[in-house]
């Protein structure tokens, strides 16, 4: 009897062993997947983690019927390998982790299973994250269920367990940081996985659900710098300290007063009164310009404004995520669709609501599904009349869809508006990159099949010839309008091509691509008003809305946005999803802790502010803080007259005296830019 009742005791703690070991395997290959530091402290949160989950899971199991709890125990390690088998695909395709929101919320992504075979059969390791369940019959004759007692005997291990877990966040640290910070503050899931695990990052999420985090983490206010030029600012912030009780927004308020507003320059309102066509294209970036394939981008980015630093970074759902970093000048929200969750705020500062209250003509077209991320709900909430599939656009039916059809066929809505605010998002340069199921690049085959490269290579450039045809009639229209001369054009990337391959990348830039260099970019800035301007200083997506509303005299407020006119005399730096940032003097890599190029004492310093102003950005979002703000604004922007008369009031000037005014201007930076990235 006694021997017998051992060896069953003997074969509940084989259970719980495989259980948690089952666990740890598949968060060691998420791991492996990730191609980040594998030793280290990550790993060891990743093992608590998991000891936590299935000595709970064990605990609740004893609640049940042992005929039910068996059950239970296959159903919940058929659930666990599904959700880590989820997120090694979805990392594969997006590089970033789904969260529980995007869990709930993201039932159209199911359209795209095509695209998920392709990577699947790309990257097969995720076969490996079955052989917990393959095995599972066999372990089971070894590690069978007890009927008697264990719910607090496994109960009481929890809890002790969450101590233990709880102690060792508080006493070890993530670079500069305690690690514990990644448990009640918003950051990218990338960052959450490696240093606590898939196990961990699920926790985190969930806490954050009951922990407000503004009330978590406290960041004292910069000195304010007053500029000795005309500031841009439209707020009188000090009014809204007066006899301010909420914590959350007396705290926001005190750091914005203590940003410095960047200064007027000599290209603020050079552009008031022109056109804007801003256009979003799906993973373009200046790997997809080639004068032979496509010479309408390789002209326009070339005779454009040259942003020669610019970086695009890859936020958590890639692209509504780009699109609200560069629409609102605010970094997204990790964890949720910042895009979909603004929906009902307050947002002036967008280039829509700003030029559609100045009396211009405003139009957003996307060439996909008007409900996908909702943008039927969203973009009239950015300040536009929004045309879509399914919403007043029709196309053919291929996928992607047809970016010139989009544009020749949205002519007619705005073209005799002048003068007009037009967005658009495009999708005909979306992944697969192959000539079987994309049916731009298919279309476009010929266009490149005397390139030496490999087939996915060649195929996302023949995509973007579809996005070449498209700004060719655009440009064709603006001359025959006689509008070519009164517009901006702007043309720039959701994010980063992630879904090429390294090799493919490196074959379309001709060289390496590595760290960071994956991120960067160019642009097309492009207007006849604007020639002969290069921009060397560090820039991403952010800094396009300040930098657009300072060229159109509009009357804005750049302490409450997180990028920056680049054109003043700001200090640049781009900083990422994961924490990592370049400045002019180097950069820094969260991820591994390494610094290039900056000195150590600075390092804490700049760290701090990069979470700062992510901090800042998510609390601006989360208190709709652009609404609450209105009451203290004191200026009322320039009418359409106004902005009329001061276009045709402006001088001309020439293309080499509108490059060294800049130059001479700002010789400083620019000389301090030149010599890192």
């Amino acid at each position: 009897m006694y021997f017998g009742y051992f060896e069953v005791v003997r074969s509940e703690k084989a259970l719980l062993a495989y259980l948690f070991l089952s666990t740890l395997f598949m968060e060691i290959i998420l791991r492996w997947q990730s191609g980040e530091q594998f030793l280290g402290m990550g790993l060891f949160f990743s093992a608590l983690f998991c000891l936590a989950l299935v000595l709970l899971t064990m605990s609740l199991l004893h609640l049940m019927n042992w005929r039910f709890a068996r059950i239970a125990i296959r159903i919940w390690l058929l659930l666990l390998t599904a959700f880590f088998v989820g997120q090694f695909v979805y990392y594969a395709i997006f590089k970033t982790y789904f969260t529980l929101y995007s869990m709930f919320h993201g039932g159209q992504a199911a359209s795209f299973y095509k695209l998920v075979i392709d990577f699947m059969i790309r990257d097969p390791r995720w076969i490996l994250l079955f052989l917990p369940l393959i095995l599972f019959p066999f372990v089971s004759k070894i590690a069978t269920w007890v009927t008697r007692g264990g719910f607090v005997d496994y109960g009481l291990l929890f809890v002790l367990s969450v101590l233990v877990l709880m102690t060792c966040l508080r006493l070890f640290t993530y670079g500069e940081r305690n690690t514990s910070h990644l448990i009640f503050s918003k950051v990218d899931p990338r960052v959450s996985v490696h240093e606590l695990g898939m196990v961990g990052n699920g926790y985190g999420e969930i806490a954050r659900q009951v922990v407000p985090t503004y009330k978590e983490i406290y960041f004292a206010p910069e000195s304010s710098v007053i500029p000795g030029r005309e500031a841009n600012v439209a707020y009188d912030l000090g009014k809204l300290l007066e006899g301010e009780e909420d914590a959350a927004l007396a705290e926001l308020t005190s750091h914005l007063l203590s940003k410095e507003p960047t200064s007027k320059n000599i290209f603020t309102g050079r552009l008031s009164g022109y056109n804007l066509i801003y256009v979003i294209a799906e993973s373009f970036s200046d790997l997809a310009v080639r004068e032979d394939v496509t010479p309408t981008l390789y002209r326009l980015m070339n005779e454009g404004v040259q942003f020669e630093n610019f970086y695009n970074p890859l936020w958590g759902v890639s692209t509504t995520d780009g699109e609200y970093a560069a629409l609102t000048g605010l970094y997204p929200v990790p964890g949720i669709w910042s895009m979909v969750e603004s929906k009902d705020h307050h947002l002036p500062h967008t280039l829509g609501n700003q030029l559609k209250n100045l009396g211009y003509h405003s139009d957003a077209f996307h060439n996909h599904s008007s409900t996908y991320y909702q943008r039927d709900k969203t973009h009239e909430n950015f300040g536009y009349n929004f045309y879509a599939i399914g919403r007043g656009l029709e196309l053919e039916n291929l996928w992607p869809a047809s970016d010139e059809e989009m544009f020749r066929k949205s002519f007619p809505f705005y073209m005799d508006q002048s003068p007009f605010s037009i967005y658009y998002l495009t999708v005909s340069g979306h992944m697969g990159y192959d000539f079987k199921n994309n049916a731009m690049s298919i279309r476009h085959q010929d266009k490149v099949e005397h390139l030496p490269f490999s087939e996915e290579a060649k195929a996302y450039l023949a995509c973007h010839v579809e996005l070449d045809l498209a700004l060719e009639k655009l440009l064709a229209e603006l001359q025959e309008k006689q509008l070519l001369e009164k517009t901006i054009l702007v043309v720039h990337g959701d994010h980063y091509p992630y879904a090429l391959r390294q090799s493919s990348m490196e074959e379309l830039a001709g060289k390496p691509v590595e760290g960071f260099d994956r991120y960067k970019s160019k642009i097309i800035f492009y207007s006849p008003g604007l020639k002969d301007v290069k921009v060397r200083k560090l820039s991403t997506v952010v800094d396009l809305l300040p930098t657009l509303s300072n060229l159109m005299g509009l009357q804005y407020d750049s302490r409450l946005m997180m990028g920056r006119d680049v054109f003043s005399p700001s200090k640049p730096h781009v900083q990422f999803a994961d924490g990592s940032f370049l400045t002019p003097q180097g950069s820094y890599n969260s991820m591994t802790g390494e610094a290039t190029g900056i000195e150590e004492e600075e390092l804490e310093s700049l760290i701090q502010k990069v979470e700062k102003d992510f901090y800042y950005s998510n609390l601006i979002f989360e208190t709709d803080y652009y609404r609450y703000a209105e009451k203290a604004r004191i200026k009322i922007g320039p009418s359409r007259e106004m902005l009329s008369e001061e276009a045709e009031e402006s001088p001309d000037q020439s293309e080499e005296d509108s490059s060294e005014e800049y130059e001479e201007d700002y010789q400083e930076e620019e000389t301090q830019e030149e010599t890192g990235e």
